[in-house]
């Protein structure tokens, strides 16, 4: 009788999990994930987390990289981004994320938002917004 409600309960938790990983990132998630990519200069990272109308973004900033004989990690890494708030619209599968930028000594250097929009069922930054 234990082992079967053990089975039960093993088999609920692994469906969970299975569920949960099905179900993609974030607004957020997908937020911190391309600031960190962006912060590392990891450009080819960041396209991952843009819609495709913002790939060109993207491109721009690596010429711009390149041009100025920048390399993955060599970006400033006392830099966080800092989740302030997010707002899910779910019917139009549009997010607004607001985030703040905090150095290394607490301080707010910038606060900001960003428009995120559901390509392909995943949340995508829309740069431009």
């Amino acid at each position: 009788m234990i082992m079967r409600f053990l089975k039960g309960i093993t088999v609920a938790a692994i469906f969970a999990v299975v569920l949960s990983s099905c179900a993609g990132e974030s607004p957020e998630s997908v937020v911190l994930k391309f600031h960190d990519a962006i912060d590392r200069i990891d450009l080819e990272s960041a396209r991952k987390y843009v819609t495709k109308e913002s790939e060109a973004t993207i491109d721009v900033l690596k010429r711009i990289a390149e041009r100025e004989g920048l390399q993955i990690g060599e970006g400033d890494s006392d830099i966080k981004t800092v989740i302030v708030s997010s707002q899910i619209n779910d019917e139009e599968d549009t997010a607004i994320v607001v985030f703040q930028m905090v150095d290394g000594s607490g301080n707010v250097v910038d606060e900001s938002d960003i428009f995120l929009v559901k390509e392909n069922k995943e949340w995508k930054i829309a740069l431009g917004r």
